[in-house]
Parts: structure tokens; C-alpha cells; sequence
């Protein structure tokens, strides 16, 4: 096995490159792919035959199912009206004027009420052959130029109970009609109920069924179609072959090939038969997605092929380049080009050549750089040095002044202004301490607090607040980002009480709805003009990275919280100008 193995390398090894890489494409590129795509094909023919045939059955037995429904209501209603005993009475009386004619008439309601009760019935109509009756809205008298149309003949032949006929004589919006004989025990009157199947229910059934529907009776002719021009025609359906394995059969429709499914349904107390024909065009659509794909195929084939001999020309130029570059350093030429393209053996290969020549002017140039990194390294661990000392001596400083001041104040008996240095401290402290990915609503609202406190220190009696949670909420768990309600709160101060002289207001509601938390900010300030309230709504709306991160507003908290709970969750704002502004905060309610 290795000695054939060495063969195989030698016989290579006397192959030109070029040639090389056409029988490696060919081996493992062109006949795995061959082997696939006929796989895939192949593949890809029968799943798609399985779905038309699958949604073809689902089709013909919906319409099946429709059409037993519809024939066998049909076939009841016939029972009832010729059962009826007045309709009995109508038509064996024998009637002397015409006005007690229509009174009888207008007296039999059941047709009506059948007809506007049931939207698969769109005709319903009596032939009488009583010659004193008359020809009036659904009652006609059988003349002798009925007794010659086809339907009456056909009715004269049939010796079943009920008969079904396929004609458009009767109305537009039925094709399908039911014909029953009636008789009279002890008369020679009889009279012939017609009942027409709606073609506008039918449609109505079918409006959303991607393939066409056919129903015929035993002759043929088409009493219905989802596609009409075919209604009251000969249905030129010709069998090619059974599809193997599928209930459905290749046909020639209209000089095209479809796909088709017939069934039969036997029709109530009458030896005729229905027949529901399902087409699909789909097999035209089969075979233009397999040319799609078998193109595709070829593209994916050749085109890496067009690829590879371009790229086996241009690998053979370099190597012949390498060659006349290896001859002139065997003669003494050391100037050698520097433009040769490629990182790969042969341009390995050329990078080797050009060490001895470059290699003083190579090192040099890795010193500088080497030098220029360990300067940059150095002068960064200088400042992170630095803003470590300073990091850590600010914060200490800034709380020792400000403990120092506060008992002063507090020697000096001002209890106030002890307490709100002591407040100053607290926020002071959670703006430095606190992390920035979470905190717990305890803290944070803690924090608004003593933030609150300081502005009513400041504003005394032009500013007063109130915070309510809902009593359920355990603030020790619940957790958020921090730093999302006091520059709201800031901005309603700032904005909201600017020409506020005295009464200001700011309240905080904390509730939970849906999942979220809820955090609303209320004031009784200036309030938003109507357009600038809009625009500021459109900006929350959406992410919008437009202002420095190291400044903390209404844009800031609002870019926070989508970056961090996703955009469907930030700021609303709520404004009647001169009356005040809700600002509301939604995020998603999270405990520890």
C-alpha cells in the first residue's frame, strides 16, 4: 500500500502545478459537488411533491366535506318542503281566481325562510302542473314548453327520489340544483321542487385554497370552478401517469402539465355521483425551482473552476518570477524586486531571499519600534498611576472637609445645616461608591431623598416633595441601574420651577404593572410647549447617542436604560404647559 502510495506521489511530482490543481478541483471540488446537487435534486423534487400532493388531499377532502354538507342540507330542506301540508294544499286546490292563487302564495313563507336562513341556498323555486295556478315569484306553472327543456326530461327519466341537475336556465348564482317530485295521494297534480346549491358559498369556501377546484356531476360539465370560466364546460382533464407514491396524478390541463386529485361522492337517495376535481399548478413551479437550483449548481461548479485556472496562470507566474529572481542572485545581483504579492510558499520562499540583503535595515527598524512600544507603555502606566493617587485622595479629602464643616455646625447648635452637610456627604458618597451596573431601589431612592432635601434646604417653601411605593414592593431587592431618578428630578427643578416663585411640587410614585416597574415623576412646574414635547418624545423613543456620557440628563438615563434593558423600555414624558409634567420610567421589575 505505501510503495503504491509513492507511485501515485512520484507520477505527481512530474505533473507541471498547473495541472496539479485542475485534477485536485476535479477530484475534490467538481465530482462531490456532482454527487450532491444530484442528491439535492433529487431530494429536493420528492419534498416538494410531497407538499402539493399533501395540501391537494387537504383541498379535495375540505371541498369534498363542503359539498356533502352542502347536498345533504339540500336534500333535507327538499324533504321538508315536499312533506309540507300546505304547499300539499296549493297545489291539488283548484283555484277559480287568480287573487286567491297569490294569496296562497304570499301565505307559504317556508321557501323564503329557508332561503334567507341558509346561505348555501341561493334558489329555491316550485313547478306546478295545476292548471289554475298561475306563474308568479317562485312559483311557476309547468307550461308545455317546460315540459320540453332538458332538466324536465331528464327528471321524466330519472326514476330516483331526487335528481341533480347542472344547468344555468334557473339563476345566475346557481349552477348545481336539486329536483324532487312532488305528488298528491289521489290527484294527478304533482308539482317539481328545485333547489339551487349557491356558487357564492362555494367561493366563499374557497377563497383562501391555492389550487383550483372542479365539481361535476356524472356528465362532466362543470357546476362549479374557483376558476368560472370553466363553469357549464367539459372538463379536459387527460391522465399522463401516476405520481409513485402519491395519491395525486400527472395530468394535461390546457396544454400544461398539473398535478390532480380526483374523488367521487355519492349523491343522497339518487344513483348519481359528484365529482371533486383538484388541480395544481405546482409541478411547473417544481421543475422551475429545480432549474433554479441545478443552475445555481453550475454556477457554483464553473465559476470556481474559471477561478482556479485564473488563479493557477497567476500561480505559475509567480513562480516563474521566483525563479528569474533566484538567477540573479546566483550571478551576484542582490538588488532584487521588493513587489512580489503573496504570503504563501512562494512568498515565504521570496521573503527568505530578501533576508541576508535586508536584515541590518529590518532590525534596525524592529529596535525603533520595539523602543517607541516600551516609551508608550511606560507613559501609560504613568498616568493610570496617577489618576489612582488621585482617584483615591479626592473622594477622602472631600469627606473629611465636609465632616470637619458639619461639626462645626453642629458646635455652633445649626442642627439643619448639620443635617443637610451630612445629606451633601451621603449623595456624595453614593456617587462615588456606588457601582456602576446595579444598586437597590432603596438605595437609589434613598440617595433622591437626601438630593431632595438639599434642593428644600435651597428653595425652602418654592419646593416640596413626596415619594410613595406601593406598600408590596421590598426596595432591599429590587434592583437597577443607578443614577436614573435624580437628574429627572434635577431637570424638574432646573426646568420646571425656574419661574416659580413659591408652591412647587415634586411627587414620586413607585408601582409595579405587567412585569415592569414604574417610577413616575410628577411636578406642577411651567410645564412643555406642545411641539417641544413631541420632538422630546420622538428623541426618547429611540436610542439617540448624542450627548457626552460623562453628563448625566433626561437623554443620558434614557440612552442608559435602552443600552442596558433593551429599546422597548425608558422615558415618557407627559406635559400640559402651565399646569405641570409626568415623567415616567419603565423598566423590568428585578429582585436579588
Amino acid at each position: 500500500m505505501r510503495s503504491f502510495l509513492n507511485n501515485i506521489i512520484k507520477k505527481l511530482n512530474n505533473i507541471y502545478l498547473k495541472k496539479k490543481l485542475i485534477i485536485l478541483y476535479t477530484v475534490c471540488g467538481i465530482l462531490p459537488i456532482t454527487i450532491l446537487s444530484l442528491f439535492l435534486v433529487s431530494e429536493t423534487r420528492e419534498r416538494l411533491l410531497a407538499l402539493s400532493d399533501t395540501q391537494i388531499q387537504s383541498n379535495n377532502q375540505t371541498n369534498r366535506s363542503m359539498l356533502l354538507s352542502v347536498t345533504s342540507l339540500a336534500t333535507s330542506i327538499s324533504k321538508i318542503i315536499a312533506s309540507d301540508t300546505d304547499l300539499l294544499k296549493i297545489i291539488s286546490t283548484n283555484y277559480t281566481e287568480k287573487n286567491d292563487v297569490y294569496t296562497a302564495y304570499r301565505n307559504f313563507k317556508l321557501l323564503n325562510e329557508f332561503i334567507d336562513n341558509h346561505i348555501e341556498i341561493s334558489d329555491i323555486r316550485i313547478y306546478i302542473n295545476n292548471p289554475s295556478v298561475v306563474s308568479s315569484g317562485r312559483y311557476y306553472k309547468i307550461t308545455e314548453d317546460i315540459r320540453k327543456t332538458e332538466w324536465y326530461q331528464t327528471l321524466s327519466q330519472n326514476q330516483s327520489e331526487i335528481t341533480w341537475i347542472n344547468t344555468d336556465l334557473f339563476s345566475n348564482d346557481a349552477y348545481l340544483y336539486l329536483l324532487r317530485k312532488i305528488t298528491i295521494p289521489n290527484s294527478d297534480y304533482y308539482a317539481i321542487l328545485a333547489i339551487g346549491i349557491s356558487n357564492t358559498y362555494l367561493s366563499l369556501m374557497n377563497h383562501n385554497q391555492l389550487q383550483s377546484t372542479y365539481l361535476s356531476l356524472d356528465d362532466g360539465f362543470v357546476f362549479y370552478s374557483t376558476d368560472k370560466a370553466h363553469i357549464g364546460s367539459l372538463l379536459e382533464l387527460s391522465p399522463i401517469k401516476q405520481l409513485r407514491g402519491y395519491s395525486s396524478s400527472l395530468y394535461n390541463f390546457n396544454n400544461e402539465k398539473v398535478i390532480a386529485l380526483e374523488s367521487t361522492l355519492d349523491a343522497f337517495s339518487s344513483i348519481q355521483t359528484f365529482h371533486i376535481i383538484t388541480v395544481s399548478n405546482d409541478y411547473r413551479q417544481i421543475w422551475q425551482t429545480l432549474i433554479l437550483i441545478t443552475t445555481i449548481i453550475l454556477i457554483i461548479t464553473f465559476v470556481p473552476l474559471f477561478l482556479f485556472i485564473t488563479f493557477s496562470d497567476r500561480y505559475s507566474t509567480r513562480l516563474l518570477k521566483v525563479r528569474e529572481q533566484m538567477h540573479k542572485i546566483a550571478n551576484g545581483n542582490f538588488k532584487i524586486e521588493d513587489n512580489f504579492l503573496g504570503t504563501d510558499e512562494l512568498g515565504q520562499l521570496f521573503q527568505d531571499m530578501k533576508v541576508t540583503i535586508t536584515e541590518i535595515q529590518e532590525l534596525h527598524q524592529r529596535i525603533l519600534k520595539e523602543q517607541k512600544e516600551k516609551d508608550q507603555i511606560a507613559l501609560r502606566q504613568q498616568q493610570m498611576q496617577f489618576e489612582l493617587l488621585a482617584s483615591q485622595v479626592n473622594p477622602h479629602f472631600l469627606f473629611n472637609t465636609l465632616e470637619t464643616i458639619r461639626m462645626h455646625a453642629l458646635l455652633a447648635n445649626q442642627t439643619e445645616l448639620n443635617d443637610i452637610i451630612f445629606k451633601l456627604g451621603q449623595t456624595l458618597r453614593y456617587s462615588l461608591e456606588t457601582p456602576s451596573t446595579t444598586t437597590t431601589l432603596d438605595n437609589e431612592l434613598k440617595h433622591l431623598q437626601d438630593y431632595l432635601e438639599i434642593q428644600h434646604f435651597r428653595f425652602q417653601d418654592k419646593l416640596n416633595y413626596s415619594i410613595q411605593v406601593h406598600p408590596n414592593l421590598n426596595l432591599q431587592k429590587i434592583i437597577l441601574i443607578p443614577f436614573i431618578l435624580q437628574p429627572i428630578v434635577e431637570n424638574a427643578v432646573i426646568h420646571g420651577f425656574a419661574t416659580k416663585k413659591k408652591g412647587g411640587k415634586v411627587e414620586i410614585n413607585v408601582f409595579t404593572r405587567n412585569n415592569n416597574l414604574i417610577i413616575s415623576v410628577s411636578d406642577n412646574g411651567c410645564g412643555i410647549p406642545k411641539e417641544r414635547l413631541e420632538t422630546l418624545n420622538k428623541e426618547l423613543a429611540s436610542y439617540k447617542d448624542t450627548i457626552n456620557s460623562s453628563h448625566i440628563g433626561i437623554h443620558n438615563v434614557n440612552n442608559r436604560i435602552k443600552l442596558y434593558y433593551g429599546h422597548e423600555y425608558g422615558l415618557h414624558i407627559e406635559s400640559i404647559e402651565g399646569k405641570g409634567t409626568v415623567v415616567t420610567i419603565q423598566i423590568p421589575y428585578k429582585e436579588v
